[in-house]
């Protein structure tokens, strides 16, 4: 009996270290947040978690979906880990520059993807007309469809900055018979074809 006491003893007194050892040695999971989850950077995520939950042993990656443009912001305020975004919005979140309304001082880049750059195309129609650049698009006398892209991902917002540099507005071209398109990159492409 004063055997059988001693083990139940022993086993009371190792049972929480064992708890503890087990809850030590679980991966650490942290938030990727990336686009929306069927876009690229959703993909990407999707894919780089996969690869790093199936290899790594002391960490897991669970993917959020975000923005490109809001991510600096959610990254550092705590409200995710890890996240994707363009240069030119890490930078201006770090400053406190527009569309940011504070600074976020606390961001650090840590991968590059490949190097940043808006994309813009044309229906070969378009282009055989002179329609070349986004000054081109704003400045036509004559109404065109144009995809700004999905509202409030990165994309339309540089699209936004663009048509406001040339001295124009989405509401201006709406004005003007333009049919704008605000839907994601493959509506885009499929209504180009």
């Amino acid at each position: 009996m004063r055997k059988a006491t001693i083990i139940a003893a022993i086993l009371a007194l190792a049972a929480p270290l064992a708890v503890i050892n087990r809850a030590e040695s679980a991966p650490k999971q942290y938030s990727l947040v990336v686009g929306s989850l069927g876009g690229t950077m959703g993909r990407l995520g999707a894919g780089l978690a996969d690869i790093v939950n199936r290899k790594a042993k002391n960490f897991k990656f669970s993917v959020v979906p975000g923005g490109g443009r809001a991510n600096p912001a959610r990254i550092g305020s705590g409200g995710g880990d890890i996240g994707y975004s363009f240069s030119n919005f890490v930078a201006n979140a770090t400053a406190g520059k527009v569309p940011f309304k504070k600074k976020y001082p606390n961001l650090r880049g840590i991968a590059q993807f490949w190097q940043s750059c808006y994309h813009q195309y044309a229906a070969k129609d378009q282009i055989d007309a002179g329609i070349r650049s986004w000054k081109d698009i704003v400045n036509s006398k004559k109404p065109l469809k144009v995809g700004p892209a999905k509202k409030g991902t990165s994309t339309e917002y540089i699209t936004r900055l663009i048509v406001t540099h040339y001295g124009s507005s989405y509401k201006d071209l709406k004005k003007r018979g333009y049919k704008l398109n605000f839907a994601g990159v493959n509506g885009m492409s499929r209504a180009i074809r």
